[in-house]
């Protein structure tokens, strides 16, 4: 259990465990006996016991409305970078050294595939769509991909 006190010397407050006697402002130093002050909000969850000290900071301070703006909204999700799953694919092959290390990273990248957009990934990343078949084998092969349905891969 966890309380939210106000130091009678600073007037700032600080989250503190039910039970204890004393304890010490984070503020100013001074000590505090636990049992003479009032609980400005009590339960268990450290973050909402946090919240309730910001809020009692304000209230004291007289800032309430100044806190209440302060409290944003998430932001908006950020826009993809790619338009579709086989451009962020391709995207992901850049940098790689070997086209056996291109091919492994497109496949991570694609996560679950069928033949034809395995096709389509290859020709975006520019990579030999005759040497498939190659790729297709070693990746099943080495179990770097599953094929879960016939037809149907997964990375592994």
């Amino acid at each position: 259990m966890l309380h939210v006190v106000a130091c009678p010397r600073c007037r700032r407050a600080r989250v503190v465990e039910a039970g204890r006697k004393t304890a010490q402002c984070a503020s100013c130093a001074s000590p505090l006996e636990l049992p003479h002050l009032r609980a400005y909000w009590t339960g268990d969850d450290p973050a909402e016991a946090r919240h309730a000290a910001g809020l009692v900071n304000a209230r004291l301070a007289h800032r309430d409305a100044e806190f209440a703006t302060a409290l944003l909204p998430q932001e908006a999700p950020r826009a993809p970078k790619h338009d579709d799953a086989l451009d962020a694919a391709a995207a992901a092959t850049r940098g790689a050294k070997s086209e056996k290390d291109r091919v492994d990273r497109l496949v991570h990248a694609l996560g679950s595939f069928d033949r034809a957009q395995l096709e389509a990934a290859f020709a975006r990343a520019g990579l030999r769509v005759e040497k498939l078949d190659d790729h297709l084998r070693r990746l099943v092969e080495t179990c770097v991909l599953v094929e879960p349905r016939s037809g149907r891969y997964r990375a592994a």
